[in-house]
């Protein structure tokens, strides 16, 4: 057999132990241009079961939130679930780091059902410029990281990059991603899923049979697999 099926054998034994969501979530498995495959999970990133797990944080290591914008009204990021759910994580991360570079990544234990839990920076898009913010004795806002759009961008792939190259170092062969930046970073979704799919599909990347986007927002992957059949992505029969 060659190479590229048994990547797409090995990510099918993989994706068969990956926990499934709620009935009706959203789920779509691609096979990638270079081999493995690329899905695309409605649910949460803290419900993940696999080698490598990655996360957006601040700078500072710390669960981020963004509780004086109405547009992350309600809403909780996989970096604020994560440090709720493994009480410490930020003392950890600190023993090794007290600030993260942007793009930089981490790497600290998992949650008990991944092995890895990779941690990068990224700085907030122009779009978070919120003309209504909220009141300042609602919450405190994030720590300034404003810049243009074109830094922006070079981030966030360099981040994606990063987190990627950090996993197969590590031997992960399967790798879960939120949809980094689409939260309090306010980053297009659009943007997002560009540079994304940019990453996951190039050809040094096809060692990690399965990498996984999860995201509990339907509307944020329905936009990601729009775009995948620019990047030469074909549906798997699983």
């Amino acid at each position: 057999a060659s190479s590229a099926v048994q990547s797409d054998m090995a990510a099918m034994v993989l994706w068969s132990k990956a926990p499934k969501s709620f009935p009706g979530a959203l789920h779509r498995s691609f096979r990638r241009p270079s081999g493995g495959i690329l899905c695309f999970a409605q649910g949460d990133v803290v419900n993940f079961c696999g080698d490598a797990l990655a996360v957006s944080t601040s700078q500072a290591l710390e669960g981020i939130e963004r509780a004086d914008w109405w547009g992350f009204a309600g809403r909780a990021s996989a970096d604020a679930a994560l440090h709720m759910k493994m009480k410490g994580l930020a003392e950890e991360c600190r023993k090794q780091r007290t600030q993260l570079d942007f793009a930089e990544v981490l790497v600290t234990r998992g949650p008990s059902q991944v092995q890895h839990l990779l941690h990068t920076a990224i700085p907030s898009h122009p779009a978070s410029r919120d003309p209504a913010s909220m009141p300042a004795n609602v919450g405190s806002p994030l720590r300034p990281s404003m810049v243009d759009i074109e830094t922006a961008e070079y981030f966030l792939h360099k981040a994606f990059t990063g987190l990627l190259e950090a996993a197969a170092d590590l031997g992960a062969k399967s790798f879960c991603c939120p949809s980094i930046g689409c939260g309090c970073r306010a980053f297009p979704v659009e943007t997002v899923a560009r540079i994304g799919l940019g990453v996951f599909t190039s050809p040094p990347n096809a060692e990690i049979p399965y990498i996984e986007i999860r995201c509990t927002q339907r509307e944020v992957l329905e936009t990601w697999i729009e775009k995948t059949s620019e990047f030469g992505l074909e549906r798997a029969g699983f």
